[in-house]
């Protein structure tokens, strides 16, 4: 209610928002304004406030604060002009998509129709032969045409929904807004720095938006740290923005996030720096903010009511080893994967990641953290080929007692179609349930490694160019008479 600003339109001071933690799914905002005795601060949000979901500073821990009142405002957009036009074009845009959403329903039953009429009967004494071909050209030139005219609908419609969205997204930025805020008051005799903290948890928040460098020899690879944020508050500007690889409901305990009021700065020599980003990490994280690992964005962030945008939190660079690796149990393909050792550095959990290979993007590829070791997947080679099947006549279903045992035999074929030679690192996963019983002799693996640790059995294969090679193993399986088992008969 701006009647109820105005009031103190000359003793408000303008907050700014002087610093953002953002959590995967929330923000934690503070306000921060220089008052002196009987001067009032304002904390704002786009979401209604109450008083679990503020923390008050004052200048100095031994003094207090006055009144505190809850008060809601409209916050509109400076060019008024700009957005009745807006808004004139998007009812334009509505009726035109009205318009060709009929106009393509009529040409979806003319279709049917058309369709459902292709096949025409009749006899000599009905239809003489020569109207019968003339119908049945007339009726292909008219599908023809009909299915022309229905690619044409649907760009033209797509084009038209496309300018809609965007027009409605432009009404919404410049929109007024109703937003919320909560005025302090200082006492007589006191003044200072005052910090307001208001946690918002609507529309806040962030995801990783790495970016992994591959070098064309796969050394001094370099992977950019990015995260993609979004905060909408009402307020322009910039501030510092601290991200937080952890979701506000894991954390939220009721107690102040940040403890302002013994310092706002961040303790010295407590920091580990990322090529130009930071993060705390190992026993300095511990002891400054717990477990959560954070990332500083390089620069001040711009602040608004559509504050979003991707910002760099730092890079390393590693060597990044390729290696040719297949689960031909669960796809018979050949993928590049590239691992590096991630010990010590900051890493943004995240099973996605943007790899770019000597130059030329490869796209949104799957990455694995197993230990220190930092996996990714770039891609299937098309020159390498493999196939894995069951040799039935080799297996074999007994009963023993109470228990069934069943002998499983399967061959892998690989091929190195490539013009070089090559390794490759076949995986196969063993039966996970708790209650089945597996034995494997070593001898039925064909040089097969057992991983224990992941259930697992493994190969790795140096193929020359054009060399082919099959991998024949087995194993046996137990389990009680009565338990069924997919797959096992």
């Amino acid at each position: 209610m701006l009647s109820v600003l105005a009031v103190f339109a000359g003793s408000i001071h303008a907050q700014t928002v002087e610093r953002v933690t953002l959590y995967r799914d929330a923000a934690v905002v503070t306000w921060a304004a220089e008052l002196t005795a009987g001067d009032c601060a304002l904390a704002r949000s786009l979401s209604p406030l109450s008083m679990g979901r503020i923390t008050v500073y004052p200048a100095s821990p031994n003094k207090g604060l006055g009144a505190m009142s809850n008060v809601e405002f409209r916050w509109s957009s400076p060019d008024g002009d700009a957005l009745q036009r807006a808004e004139d074009r998007l009812e334009v845009l509505r009726l035109d998509v009205a318009l060709k959403e009929a106009q393509l329903a009529l040409v979806e039953e003319d279709l049917a129709v058309l369709r459902a009429n292709r096949s025409i009967g009749g006899t000599a004494e009905s239809l003489l032969v020569e109207d019968l071909e003339e119908m049945v050209d007339w009726m292909h030139d008219a599908f023809r045409e009909m299915l022309y005219r229905r690619v044409e609908l649907r760009e033209e419609l797509a084009a038209l929904e496309r300018e809609r969205n965007e027009t409605e997204d432009a009404i919404r930025d410049a929109a007024p807004l109703t937003a919320f805020s909560w005025s302090v008051r200082m006492p007589e005799g006191q003044g200072g720095r005052v910090r307001t903290q208001v946690v918002e948890t609507s529309g806040a928040g962030w995801d990783p938006a790495d970016i992994l460098e591959l070098s064309a020899d796969g050394r001094s690879s370099v992977l950019h740290q990015r995260i993609r944020y979004r905060l909408s508050l009402p307020a322009g500007g910039a501030a510092e923005v601290v991200f937080v690889d952890e979701w506000w409901g894991d954390v939220a305990a009721g107690s102040p996030v940040e403890d302002l009021s013994a310092g706002y700065e961040m303790p010295k020599g407590k920091v580990k720096r990322n090529g130009g980003g930071s993060a705390y990490s190992g026993s300095e994280q511990d002891a400054v903010r717990g477990s959560r690992t954070r990332f500083r964005a390089n620069q001040p962030l711009a602040m608004g009511p559509t504050s979003a945008g991707v910002t760099s939190v730092g890079q390393w660079t590693a060597d990044f080893v390729g290696m040719a690796h297949s689960a031909p149990h669960r796809a018979e393909v050949v993928e590049w994967q590239h691992a590096a050792s991630a010990s010590g550095q900051s890493w943004v959990q995240s099973d996605r990641i943007q790899v770019v290979n000597g130059g030329l993007p490869v796209g949104d590829c799957r990455t694995d953290l197993d230990g220190d070791s930092l996996r990714v997947m770039t891609g299937v080679d098309e020159r390498w080929s493999i196939s894995r099947s069951e040799e039935a006549a080799l297996c074999s279903r007994s009963s023993l007692g109470g228990r069934v045992q069943h002998h499983r035999a399967y061959a892998i074929r690989i091929t190195n179609g490539s013009a070089v030679d090559g390794q490759v690192r076949i995986v196969e996963p063993l039966p996970r349930s708790r209650e089945l019983e597996i034995e494997l002799n070593p001898d039925n693996l064909d040089g097969g490694v057992i991983d224990s640790v992941n259930e697992t059995v493994f190969w790795v294969v140096t193929l020359k160019a054009g060399e082919s090679r099959t991998l024949r193993f087995s194993y046996d399986v137990e389990h009680d008479r009565d338990l069924r088992v997919p797959g096992f008969h």
